[in-house]
Order: C-alpha cells, then sequence, then structure tokens
C-alpha cells in the first residue's frame, strides 16, 4: 500500500505536468512542487507511512528554492524526526523545514503463553561509564514484563556509538537512560572571540555525546557569512543562539538586478535601501528614475524582481 501510494503521488505530478504542457493553461511545476513531492517520497519511504499521513509545512516565502538538477537530498538532523533538513550539492544550498506524520498502529504479538514480554538488548560483559558501545558489547533478549526494567528500550542503532552513562554490570538490560547517543556536530579549533568570522579553517566536526541542542550547527553549510556574538570554545557544540549572519546586501549596497525575457536578459543597477540575506526581500530604487521597487535577493550583489 505504502509504494502504491508513492506511485501515486509521481503519477499525479506527471500527469499535472503532461495536461498543463497540452492544454496551455499553466506552467511545468514549480521548484518548490517538486521539492514537496521528493520530500513526500522520501519520508514515505524512509518511515514506513503512506504518503496521505504526511504533512509538509509551507517554506517561508522568501527562501528560493534552486533547480537541483541531482535532486534534493534529507536528513532528520534532531531526534524529534519532524524537522528535515533539506540540501542541495549543486548549486549548494540548505534549508530546514518541518513535517508531521502518523504511523499506523502496530499490533503487538501474542505470546504463547500470554505472558507479555518484549525484545531489548543487555551487556555480554561489565563495562564502566564511559564506555563506547559498539554492537559487539550487547546481544538481544526477550525480557518478560515481570522483569522488565522501568523506561524506554533503545534499538541497536542508537546503542551502536553511544556512550554508557553510568557504571552497568554482564547481563544488564539496557534503557534509554543508560546511554549517551553520539551525533556529528561543529565546534570551534581553538577559543573564538565575539566578533570573528567563522570558516572551515577555525571550525571542525566532533562528536558530542547526550541531548543535542535544537540549534546546534550540524553542517559547514551553515556557517555562510557567521559571526560569534559571544565568545566560543572548543568542545562545546555550535549554535545559531551564539552566532549571528552578516548581511549579504547592505543599505547603499549596488546591485544588479536580472529581468529575463525568453532568450534576452536585461539587467539593470539599483541601490539598495535595507539590508538582507540570500532568499530575503528588499527595497531597492532606479538610480536613474527615482523609482523603487522590491527584489529577492539572489546573491551577493545579485537580485531578481519579486
Amino acid at each position: 500500500m505504502r509504494n502504491l501510494t508513492r506511485h501515486l503521488i509521481i503519477v499525479c505530478l506527471t500527469l499535472a505536468v503532461v495536461l498543463s504542457t497540452r492544454s496551455g493553461l499553466a506552467a511545468e511545476p514549480t521548484t518548490r512542487e517538486l521539492l514537496t513531492a521528493q520530500l513526500l517520497e522520501w519520508v514515505s519511504s524512509t518511515e514506513g507511512v503512506e504518503g496521505s499521513d504526511v504533512t509538509v509545512a509551507a517554506l517561508d516565502g522568501r527562501v528560493r528554492v534552486p533547480d537541483c538538477p541531482d535532486g534534493f537530498e534529507f536528513s532528520f538532523p534532531f531526534n524529534d524526526k519532524s524537522t528535515v533538513r533539506v540540501s542541495c550539492s549543486s548549486p549548494s544550498w540548505s534549508v530546514v523545514t518541518r513535517v508531521t506524520f502518523e504511523r499506523p498502529p502496530v499490533r503487538a504479538p501474542i505470546q504463547a503463553n500470554n505472558s507479555p514480554s518484549q525484545m531489548t538488548y543487555a551487556l555480554v560483559a561489565a563495562r564502566p561509564a564511559g564506555h563506547i558501545l559498539s554492537a559487539a558489547d550487547v546481544v538481544q533478549v526477550t525480557e518478560p514484563s515481570a522483569r522488565r526494567s522501568a523506561g524506554r528500550a533503545p534499538s541497536l542503532g542508537q546503542i551502536a556509538g553511544a556512550r554508557l552513562a553510568r557504571d552497568m554490570s554482564s547481563g544488564a538490560a539496557l534503557q534509554a537512560a543508560d546511554i549517551q547517543i553520539a551525533h556529528q556536530v561543529l565546534t570551534v579549533v581553538s577559543p573564538l572571540q565575539r566578533g570573528s568570522a567563522l570558516t572551515q579553517s577555525n571550525t571542525q566536526m566532533m562528536t558530542f555525546y547526550g541531548t543535542l541542542p535544537a540549534d546546534a550547527l550540524t553542517s559547514l553549510d551553515e556557517l555562510r557569512r557567521m559571526v560569534a556574538s559571544t565568545q566560543l570554545r572548543p568542545n562545546q557544540p555550535l549554535r545559531l543562539s551564539n552566532l549571528r549572519q552578516l548581511a549579504d546586501v547592505v543599505r547603499g549596497d549596488e546591485l544588479i538586478v536580472s529581468v529575463s525575457r525568453g532568450p534576452v536578459t536585461i539587467e539593470t543597477p539599483v541601490i539598495a535601501l535595507d539590508q538582507g540575506v540570500i532568499g530575503e526581500q528588499i527595497e531597492v530604487q532606479n538610480p536613474e528614475s527615482g523609482e523603487t521597487f522590491r527584489v529577492i535577493i539572489t546573491d551577493v550583489g545579485r537580485a531578481e524582481p519579486r
């Protein structure tokens, strides 16, 4: 059924393109529509849910979605699986959006002896706090309800690479509170003073264990035109709340506004009356006519009509 739903989504989009082309009443799907369709397909196949049960939040109208010939890439940067990072390798571009979905209820297997039990993982040998776990450290066991430990049992994917939060004995069943899950995040190489620009040379990836701050940076692509708004220390996750993004355009800058009419592209110099970053709208003025209008920033020094 999930495969059928995903195929129907793709077929419907394809039919929409064909019908609009033949009728001449509508244009081809926009990059936003293609992104949404690919995101629905990815969530449906990754999480095993029906496409009709997935809701994708609308992107901010100021965000410009580029053409991505190789297809968009998706990932869950946080543990709640309600936030999706969308990225494109060429051109280099990324944005964060939100999704909601519901999984169908899972029926518990009927136990032959009518004694409920759960599958969990237990340590094959005693391990101290701080030990980095691997799949070889645990074995899957069935734990009857009478002996079931309080708490949620982690999956093998969560256990592998995680760090033990406390000393544990051989045969002890692991619970979520017993481990600190590993995350790959950005940090600074050495102490960085307030106002310093962040670059690839003064930052690096590190493994962070435990609950990840919701605004932690997990990709070098997120460093674009960022400066420290407070002193930053090594071995601490870089957070958006501790950074400030420089404007790509400031008031008084000269921009080139490009307008395409078929094979012809007209470029007009204008003066920025506001500041903003790529994807945002600002007001500009034509220095010759004095006319003011709004444009969307597409790159440093370049824009297009709103």
